[in-house]
C-alpha cells in the first residue's frame, strides 16, 4: 500500500518499493527519497542508504531538531501561534490549506503540560 500512496516521482520515490523504503518514520514522520537525502546530507548521516536509521531514536531527534530550526517552528511557538506551528510540521505550511491533523489534540495537552508546570 505504501508503495502506491507514496509513489511521487516529485518527492523522488521513483524506484520499485521507494514507497514503503522512504515511508514516515521518527518523531517528525520524514518521508519520500528527496527528504530522507536533504536531511541525512544535512545531518551527515547517508539516509538513502540506510533510511531505517531514521527510525533511530537519537537519528529521529536530531532529524526533528533540524526541521524544527530550518522550518521556523520555534518562531510561532513563540509567538503562541500553535496552528501555525502544527501547520508546518503537519502540513508544510504556516497557513495550511486544512487544518492540521491533530490541532486540537496537541492543544490539549499544551494545557495539561501547562498545568503541570504552573
Amino acid at each position: 500500500m505504501a508503495n502506491s500512496v507514496y509513489a511521487r516521482p516529485a518527492e523522488g520515490n521513483v524506484a520499485p518499493g521507494d514507497g514503503w523504503r522512504y515511508r514516515g518514520r521518527g518523531m517528525l514522520q520524514l518521508t519520500f527519497r528527496n527528504n530522507y537525502r536533504a536531511a541525512g546530507a544535512r545531518l551527515g548521516i547517508d539516509l538513502v542508504a540506510h533510511p531505517e536509521l531514521a527510525a533511530d531514536p537519537a537519528v529521529s531527534l536530531h532529524i526533528a531538531l533540524d526541521f524544527w530550526t530550518r522550518a521556523g517552528v520555534n518562531a510561532c511557538c513563540d509567538a503562541g501561534d500553535y496552528f501555525g506551528a502544527r501547520g508546518l510540521t503537519n502540513c508544510g505550511s504556516r497557513t495550511p490549506k486544512v487544518a492540521p491533523i491533530g490541532l486540537a489534540d496537541v492543544a490539549a495537552r499544551r494545557a495539561r503540560l501547562l498545568g503541570v508546570l504552573a
